[in-house]
């Protein structure tokens, strides 16, 4: 256990209704929705349902059956470049044999693989931009990269300006956007 540097796809996100219901007096939801999406980048490759309990975005599944397997061998071969590939080979070999999407994002949670396996993290998000209204923001990932063990706090800024350089390196992919990166404390 530990905290790693991950870079991932987001896969969806979470926002629990109790939560975002006390808000509403500070603004409409819609416009909550707004800045949520805006700042999470959940804007046109996510498709937004309504659960008893929470509002989900999840990555648009017609997007992944898609771009998905092109854009891991472009993104493995980007990332691993300095001859350490890992198990990326092992990852697209096994991805490759099966025959659909919902059934690739399961592998996930079976922790077989360290470039292809589920991960987790929570965020806060202020409504209005005030410190006083935070909205609780769940979000799950496929990771793609995983290296640690760090220890390291506030560094979003740098985390940002990676995600928009891999994203520029894979113009060709609306399913760059749902890159993120993060430090990772699920994963065992």
């Amino acid at each position: 256990m530990g905290c790693y540097l991950a870079i991932g796809l987001k896969i969806k996100t979470a926002i629990g209704k109790k939560e975002i219901s006390k808000h509403l007096d500070e603004m409409p939801l819609e416009d909550i929705f707004k800045e949520i999406e805006k700042e999470y980048h959940l804007e046109d490759i996510y498709i937004r349902q309504e659960t008893e309990d929470y509002y989900v975005y999840t990555l648009d599944e017609k997007l992944l059956d898609k771009e998905f397997i092109p854009f891991l061998e472009k993104f493995y071969q980007l990332r691993y470049q300095d001859g350490d590939n890992y198990d990326a080979p092992d990852v697209l070999e096994e991805l490759n044999s099966i025959p659909d999407t919902s059934s690739r994002l399961a592998l996930l949670s079976k922790k077989s693989f360290q470039t292809y396996q589920m991960g987790s993290d929570n965020d806060y998000h202020r409504v209005n931009g005030s410190w006083k209204y935070e909205v609780p923001i769940y979000n799950t990932y496929a990771i793609l990269s995983l290296d640690g063990k760090i220890l390291m706090e506030c560094y979003n800024e740098v985390f940002n300006f990676l995600r928009r350089c891999i994203i520029a390196q894979l113009p060709e992919f609306k399913l760059s956007k749902a890159l993120s990166i993060w430090i990772d404390e699920s994963v065992n």
